[in-house]
């Protein structure tokens, strides 16, 4: 935390966004530290807060850096059917080419979440 949070601070004054940061556990993504946008609408997160693993831009990005294996370990406990685990597995291919990932009112309606690499 003690490297991360200038960088949290100096990534949000020059977005003028929220940034947080985020570590997956137990089949969720918590946010361990929060810098929160100066303008409105603001996301949902808090610091210690959990969200399910499939959801919004953060943990999919959380997700297609995971070991292969933890990661199919997290899609199947969250309950992703057999059949869609490829799908996943593509995207999260095209997140690490991408360097980044987006979401649209996955968590908040009408909040569009970015996690660049």
């Amino acid at each position: 935390m003690t490297l991360a949070k200038p960088e949290l601070k100096r990534l949000a004054e020059q977005t003028q966004e929220s940034v947080a940061l985020m570590v997956p556990s137990n089949g969720q993504a918590i946010c361990i530290e929060l810098i929160d946008s100066p303008q409105p609408p603001r996301c949902c997160y808090q610091k210690g807060l959990a969200q399910p693993l499939l959801v919004g831009a953060s943990a999919r990005v959380l997700l297609a850096y995971m070991d292969e294996a933890q990661s199919l370990s997290a899609l199947l406990a969250q309950g992703v059917d057999s059949g869609d685990v490829a799908t996943y597995q593509r995207s999260f291919a095209e997140i690490r080419a991408a360097g980044y990932a987006v979401s649209q009112s996955e968590i908040d309606d009408g909040i569009w979440g970015s996690v660049r690499l």
